[in-house]
């Protein structure tokens, strides 16, 4: 037992993969399991389909259906758990049949269904969000950017690895006015979120400044903010085809109960407008409560499906909500917790047909 323990102590990141699957076993992972309890289902309203996230602390990525029975799972590479629950991201691509999996502060790669690495890249400076681009490009932020190190926020890295272009926090124009930090957090910007608007005008999530900013990657310059965006996560644009000045975003703000929140626009709105609010949806939730104690808090995931309703996460629960506002589907998940409980809990969820 003794030379057990002694073997395993020279591989920490294996040691702590082996507690974790005992520590985290509650977490349903077998096909054809409930890995959860469903508690909405409109089954007219709800986009079908197969809807996929990462089990941080397990080690595991889950894929279910709107009955929340698990579809598939496999376990994440033991090279890459070591930082997962720092903001593991998880998409699809559609044009591979892959998913694209963020591994905080180590790397990016791809996966087909059954969990195979077809790609991968290392990075020390990536959490949070990774999108894949039609030419086998990837663009990825850091959200974990040390203040006064000047660190990079936003990589653009090659099929082959190679840094095609990057962005450091020294990079654009900061109003260090708007700057706040909770005292837990190290980051400086914490950037989470990237999307390509145009071929050289990339879009940038920076919660610690609570701005969407959009940035031109030719003039290395902010061309144009959108203020007021509380404790900003997963920006998408309301119509990613019009001018800068007329564009307009849909975002997930953590506070006042986490909300799915559309961004103000002048003159139309000087103040963003709360699409859905999740604190409604929490079990015994009383205004003020403290949002530790909260299940769909943090919100973070906020994708457009194809028949316009967003998928949404919170720390243990995956739903759907119409643009009315409406929810239309809600499930929890057996085995995760808030995410400050330092059990297993959603960051980002992902969907596909």
């Amino acid at each position: 037992m003794k030379n057990f323990l002694n073997s395993y102590l020279l591989f920490p990141t294996a040691l702590i993969f082996l507690f974790s699957q005992f520590a985290h076993a509650e977490v349903v992972t077998t096909k054809g399991e409930k890995a959860g309890k469903v508690s909405v289902l409109d089954h007219v309203k709800a986009m079908p389909g197969k809807f996929s996230y990462i089990a941080p602390y397990s080690g595991w990525v889950v894929e279910i259906d709107l009955n929340g029975e698990v579809l598939n799972s496999f376990r994440i590479p033991s090279k890459y758990l070591r930082h997962l629950g720092g903001g593991a991201d998880i998409e699809w691509v559609a044009s591979l049949k892959e998913f694209l999996i963020t591994a905080p502060r180590m790397g990016v790669f791809r996966t087909s269904i059954n969990g195979n690495i077809t790609w991968s890249c290392d990075s020390e400076f990536i959490s949070h969000d990774a999108d894949y681009q039609d030419d086998g490009s990837v663009f990825f932020v850091n959200g974990w950017d040390d203040i006064g190190k000047n660190e990079p926020i936003f990589t653009w890295m090659g099929q082959d690895c190679s840094i095609i272009d990057e962005l450091r926090s020294n990079d654009i124009e900061l109003r260090e006015e708007r700057l706040h930090r909770d005292e837990a957090d190290k980051s400086h910007l914490h950037t989470n979120a990237v999307q390509r608007i145009r071929p050289k005008l990339i879009m940038l999530s920076l919660r610690n400044y609570d701005e969407i900013v959009l940035v031109s990657l030719k003039k290395r310059k902010i061309v144009r903010r959108y203020y007021k965006a509380t404790y900003v996560h997963d920006p998408t644009p309301v119509d990613a085809n019009v001018k800068p000045k007329q564009m307009e975003f849909y975002y997930a703000d953590r506070s006042k109960g986490d909300r799915l929140m559309l961004s103000r626009s002048k003159p139309k709105r000087k103040k963003p407008i709360t699409i859905w609010n999740s604190a409604k949806h929490e079990p015994e939730w009383k205004r003020g409560d403290d949002y530790k104690n909260r299940l769909w808090s943090p919100l973070r995931t906020l994708e457009l499906l194809p028949n316009g309703n967003f998928l949404v996460s919170g720390s243990a629960y995956l739903g759907q909500v119409t643009p009315e506002g409406e929810l239309v589907w809600e499930v929890r998940l057996k085995g995760f917790e808030n995410q400050f409980e330092h059990k297993d809990w959603v960051y980002k969820a992902s969907f596909r047909e």
